[in-house]
């Protein structure tokens, strides 16, 4: 998980309140309305996260030298607005899992934030957790879990159509087997590094079987200004039929998304 910005994104987490709707087509639904102080501890997470952990003593010794360490790593001049809300409703999704959902930050992994360059968007689920017994074996366990976040938001004034669209995509079409193979190998490197086992990390790779859906935890997180809340809310009525697969639609409300962008480094 983060280890820059995390004790702002548990303060974060630690401010959830989802309030939960009406299942529809075997998605679990639910909502969470942030207030302007939520959205202030979502850009300070943002902020130590580009910040990358310097201390004041070093970006002194490195001014000394005429050296700005802080502009080289928030890279104000490469910064591309999609992509910075991006970044921050991302955090914002993590966050919610956290305090809604029960999971623990040491449990998920966020390979895309902050992007690379923050000028273009990089490939891979927004967010994955995963919670496997620490035994080898040829099977998953019922408490074994893969969880898959996928986050997408909207500025867009009218509809969260275009919004729900692609993140039902994101969670049904686009991952293919090759594509979860391939997240599954970058998860089980980091697994191997915080420690775990070869032999338990590798279990990940039965995540792909079909017989594996009971498993898997998929969640959408669709974010929007307060004033697309009865679009979004209407949209939910389009959500596809889980096919007794766990599925979890979660909407998010955050004052000022669409100048987001404006507040950060």
């Amino acid at each position: 998980m983060l280890t820059h910005g995390r004790d702002s994104l548990l303060k974060l987490a630690g401010k959830c309140v989802a309030v939960s709707l009406d299942p529809i087509m075997g998605w679990t639904c639910d909502s969470w309305l942030l207030d302007d102080d939520d959205v202030d501890i979502a850009v300070e997470t943002y902020r130590e996260l580009l910040s990358g952990g310097a201390t004041d003593e070093v970006a002194e010794v490195l001014a000394q030298a005429g050296i700005d360490l802080e502009a080289l790593l928030q890279a104000q001049d490469e910064g591309n607005d999609r992509i910075t809300r991006s970044d921050i409703t991302e955090l914002i999704a993590a966050a919610s899992v956290i305090g809604a959902d029960g999971w623990l930050a040491d449990e998920l992994h966020m390979p895309n934030v902050p992007k690379m360059a923050r000028k273009k968007s990089d490939s891979g689920i927004d967010v994955l957790g995963v919670r496997l017994r620490h035994t080898p074996s040829d099977s998953l366990a019922s408490d074994e879990v893969l969880l898959i976040v996928s986050v997408k938001h909207s500025v867009d004034e009218k509809s969260a159509q275009g919004m729900r669209y692609k993140l039902v995509t994101s969670l049904s079409d686009d991952i293919t087997p090759p594509y979860l193979a391939a997240q599954l190998r970058v998860l089980n490197g980091k697994l191997q590094e915080q420690g775990t086992a070869k032999e338990v990390a590798a279990k990940v790779y039965f995540f792909i079987r079909p017989t594996a859906d009971p498993n898997k935890s998929l969640v959408g997180v669709g974010l929007v200004d307060p004033d697309l809340e009865t679009s979004l809310s209407d949209q939910l009525q389009y959500l596809p039929d889980a096919n007794g697969q766990k599925r979890h639609f979660r909407a998010v409300l955050v004052p000022g998304l669409r100048t987001l962008h404006e507040r950060c480094p």
